[in-house]
């Protein structure tokens, strides 16, 4: 019987990614303001654990070269965070006996394909009805930034 290998850091990480990615915003009749800038709305990762760098992370669909106009990439919220963004998991490892180890971490910049895309009427919290778009998306490559396993 062969022996089981364990994961490598980015099959570990790979266990963890959502089956889909639920993105949205707010709907106008302005162009400019609608845009194809959408935020992540369901943020966790299979474990249970939030993911974190959605203030710094949008999607919107391929425009640059070696990109697909179908598809959805993640790309810096503001101009300056170049090299901050990204989708990020991370949990500090501790023993039975409360040593720590460190952290099991990983930061993804994925590319999405369009599952299905929603627009409907919601009511905001001040009870005001807004158009929302709801983006479903399955991710295609995860792009890994870092990964580290302890």
């Amino acid at each position: 019987m062969a022996e089981e290998k364990p994961l490598s850091c980015e099959e570990w990480a790979k266990t963890l990614f959502p089956e889909q990615w639920v993105f949205s915003q707010d709907v106008t009749d302005d162009p400019k303001l609608t845009g194809e800038i959408l935020s992540l709305r369901e943020g966790k990762w299979k474990d249970g654990a939030m993911i974190r760098g959605t203030s710094s992370t949008k999607i919107m669909l391929g425009s640059a070269k070696g990109e697909n106009l179908n598809y959805y990439y993640a790309k810096p919220m503001y101009p300056g965070l170049e090299s901050k963004y990204g989708f990020t998991y991370s949990e500090e490892i501790i023993d039975n006996r409360g040593n720590i180890f460190g952290d099991n971490t990983f930061t993804i910049r994925p590319v999405f394909k369009v599952l299905a895309d929603l627009v409907k009427n919601e009511s905001n919290p001040w009870g005001y009805e807004i158009m929302m778009r709801h983006l479903s998306l399955l991710m295609v490559e995860p792009n890994f930034v870092s990964c580290e396993r302890v």
